[in-house]
């Protein structure tokens, strides 16, 4: 009886769990997103701001306009700079993906380098 119970109880919560998950899903919110903190950097003064994340370009609370966008630490430069937007990653990521399948595999060498037969 008791094992009936707990596998009742171990279902209810899976399913509760997984409704929660997809009702984010489809609210267009990933469950990391939901309260995540963004940096993102002033298109006018390239100021960077952190704050709660939002539709781009999100507000800028020190000059009251929309400003804002995300962005991203480069190494190169050692300063943050904007990111590209969603849609342009997504081109790029399913052009990369294209050409990565198109390309034939590498073969790999018969013997090691410097090995005598």
């Amino acid at each position: 009886m008791a094992k009936k119970i707990g596998l009742g109880l171990l279902l209810g919560l899976t399913v509760w769990l997984a409704g929660r998950t997809v009702s984010r899903w489809y609210a267009g919110q990933s469950a990391h997103e939901t309260h995540a903190e963004v940096t993102y950097i002033c298109l006018e003064t390239k100021a960077v701001v952190r704050g709660a994340a939002q539709p781009e370009p999100a507000l800028n609370p020190h000059t009251g306009r929309r400003t804002l966008v995300r962005a991203v630490y480069s190494a190169a430069s050692q300063a943050w700079v904007a990111a590209p937007p969603e849609e342009a990653l997504r081109k790029y990521r399913q052009r990369f993906l294209a050409t990565d399948r198109a390309a034939p595999p590498a073969a790999a060498p018969a013997t090691r380098p410097g090995a005598t037969r």
